[in-house]
């Protein structure tokens, strides 16, 4: 049986989420509580977890969440002020709160999680950080962008799925209450024998799963972007929305958002190159060329199937960006 969207849940009756102050003068104080700690995460490279708590204590970790939720619509505009404002405190934490974001509000335009855990990860999301992301590129193959099938597979068990597979740049790793892994069955299950292929959502604490700490990148250190390796992971079933392989579209909209919420990092050395210590401004200025390198290839993964080249960027005096293939 292919498993597909779950229906859009009725509007919730209850009480609505408490509002985040998105307001320029709160992002402002959130911004100097981020880049009060940001060196030092990311000399360590520790999980950044007291700026995590941070940004969830400001209501911005459930910003996304739809109004059949308890939620609020989130403009274009808004998103890109918060986002703006978190990479300007801390690089490592506006990447983790925007996957986060991304994934709530995939879920309020096409739900596809099983209601009643959705429900429960908003729930959970008033009393702490609840952190998700989608974990997609692989050592075989890349990003899904580029084309392919994933080499990550599950198989069907008595009670739902078995997952097996090794990822890489699975970003929050370490901190991931939900993991969203790109995989697809290791056997016809369509009537017309195509694999299914989706995100397999697997809570961050199931046994199996082993992270191995590959990443150490200046500038973005603490975003825990390392290698998540899954063995034998056993989830329900309907926690693998599946689709046949044939109706599998491109996450366009992924690729926008993530360019959308990194937009503002490049401005760091700039504005900061005055008030900031000399390690951390250098920190800083490689971890903007790294998002200007994302979103260039986010970019180019949107507007073409082609498999790319890779692709570098650097920031130049102006704070724009000249990308040129490497």
């Amino acid at each position: 049986m292919t498993a597909g969207p779950v229906a859009a849940p009725p509007v919730t009756t209850g009480a609505a989420l408490a509002p985040a102050d998105t307001s320029e003068a709160a992002l402002r104080r959130l911004t100097s509580a981020l880049a009060a700690n940001a060196e030092r995460y990311d000399r360590t490279g520790e999980f950044p977890w007291g700026s995590i708590q941070a940004v969830h204590d400001a209501g911005i970790l459930t910003l996304g969440i739809g109004p059949q939720y308890g939620g609020r619509d989130l403009s274009l505009t808004e998103a890109a002020r918060v986002m703006q404002a978190l990479g300007r405190g801390d690089p490592s934490v506006a990447l983790l709160t925007a996957m986060t974001l991304f994934q709530h509000l995939a879920q309020a335009k096409a739900p596809r999680w099983p209601d009643a855990l959705y429900r429960r990860v908003v729930r959970d999301s008033q009393n702490g950080p609840v952190l998700m992301n989608a974990v997609r590129a692989e050592p075989e193959w890349g990003a899904p962008a580029r084309g392919g099938l994933p080499a990550t597979k599950v198989s069907r068990t008595a009670d739902g799925w078995r997952l097996n597979g090794h990822k890489n740049y699975g970003t929050g790793s370490e901190g991931l209450a939900y993991h969203l892994v790109w995989a697809v069955t290791d056997e016809a299950a369509t009537g017309n024998g195509e694999p299914l292929v989706g995100h397999v959502i697997v809570p961050g604490d199931s046994p199996g799963i082993e992270v191995i700490r590959t990443w150490d990148h200046l500038g973005l250190r603490a975003s825990s972007t390392h290698d998540v390796v899954y063995t034998d992971v056993e989830v329900p079933a309907e926690n693998f929305p599946g689709v046949p392989v044939s109706q599998a579209g491109r996450d366009a909209a992924g690729y926008l958002g993530i360019g959308i919420s990194l937009m503002g990092l490049a401005a760091w050395p700039r504005e900061d190159r005055r008030r900031t210590p000399r390690v951390a401004s250098k920190s800083r200025r490689r971890a903007a060329t790294v998002t200007m390198r994302q979103i260039s290839v986010a970019w180019r993964s949107t507007m073409s199937r082609a498999t790319l080249s890779p692709w570098s960027a650097t920031a130049n005096s102006s704070g724009t960006s000249r990308c040129r293939s490497a």
